[in-house]
């Protein structure tokens, strides 16, 4: 079992790494704006979750996990290539949808904001009429 230190610096490597392979060496028409936001790795380093957001609709979203998972084993050597690791641990792409999520959060907050200013600047106006009167 690896340490958590080491863990966390393969995990760092790994997400650098992937990230520069997808973007830079990974030719495939299907695939759409990608980022490479996190990877989770097993204790016993065999394993790794890579977390990928995508900028699109729900058809890009789907042509690139498709195109993502066809790569799969290209992204892997590649990515071995520079770790260099006695053995790099098998990937899995999973979609991320935290940023989508957190810009819906965003909006329904700015919404909220946007209501009670409505109501506390109405309730403010008749409030002042009543004190002028």
């Amino acid at each position: 079992m690896a340490s958590d230190r080491r863990i966390a610096k393969l995990q760092s490597l790994l997400l650098r790494e992937v990230s520069d392979v997808i973007q830079n060496k990974l030719k495939d028409p299907r695939m759409g704006f990608v980022s490479v936001t996190k990877v989770e790795m097993s204790q016993d380093t065999l394993f790794a979750k890579v977390f990928v957001s995508v900028l699109g609709g729900a058809t890009e979203k789907a042509n690139t996990m498709k195109a993502l998972e066809h790569a799969k084993g290209f992204v892997q050597r590649e990515a071995g290539r520079a770790i260099r690791l006695h053995s790099l641990p098998r990937l899995s792409f999973q979609l991320d949808e935290s940023i989508e999520k957190a810009i819906e959060i965003c909006r329904i907050i700015d919404r909220a904001v946007e209501s009670d200013r409505k109501v506390h600047g109405e309730s403010n106006s008749e409030e002042d009429q009543k004190n002028k009167e």
